[in-house]
């Protein structure tokens, strides 16, 4: 029997753990495996200082416990997610990913503001190159990702995270948003995939 997982949510930019899909499946976690752990880490806007939050975080889980690590990002959580699973090897859910993000974001640089937080800074060039050096060149992983599109996303073009993440369990749904609607129907299908992940891990 697979040991249930510590879930690691990455929320996307400008967002926090107060955003409405990671509280939602926090809170729907408690109910529908509340053995499993939910880490849910408010992430620093430059993409450097972010990892090394993530990456202490992992390091500092209790060694007694040898739960499987999952990731889960939204976003430009789900950019982190890819990088974080292919070096932990690990399963990650990724909802309506950025691809590419250090393109989209170059066009906003100057002052922003967290949504959430109200934290003000200045979005640099600097913080594409620090996205830049976290893409994966070379995805070796795509087999134990599962990546929820939603073609109504009016932020990212979903044909971009459709083509690269060819080899993942690719799910688009027609309409939506970049929020992705109705989050909570893909629960079911999350805990199924990470279960069959889990399991195949088990038995290797």
């Amino acid at each position: 029997m697979p040991m249930s997982p510590v879930y690691i949510y990455l929320h996307g930019f400008n967002s926090s753990p107060a955003s409405h899909k990671a509280q939602h499946f926090k809170a729907a976690m408690a109910q529908l495996q509340p053995e499993a752990r939910v880490i849910i880490p408010e992430l620093s806007p430059w993409p450097a200082q972010a990892m090394q939050q993530i990456e202490r975080l992992v390091a500092d889980l209790p060694q007694s416990v040898a739960s499987p690590l999952v990731f889960l990002g939204s976003s430009l959580g789900g950019f982190y997610a890819t990088y974080l699973a292919q070096q932990h090897q690990a399963p990650a859910i990724l909802i309506n990913p950025a691809v590419r993000p250090y393109e989209i974001l170059a066009g906003m640089l100057g002052r922003q503001q967290n949504m959430y937080t109200q934290e003000v800074y200045e979005l640099t060039p600097e913080h594409m190159q620090q996205l830049l050096a976290l893409e994966v060149q070379n995805l070796t992983v795509a087999n134990q990702l599962l990546v929820l599109l939603q073609t109504g996303d009016e932020v990212l073009d979903y044909r971009l995270a459709e083509q690269a993440y060819a080899g993942a369990e690719l799910d688009i749904e027609q309409g939506g948003d970049h929020a992705y609607q109705n989050f909570d129907q893909r629960l079911p299908q999350i805990l199924a995939f990470v279960a069959k992940q889990l399991a195949q891990h088990e038995h290797e």
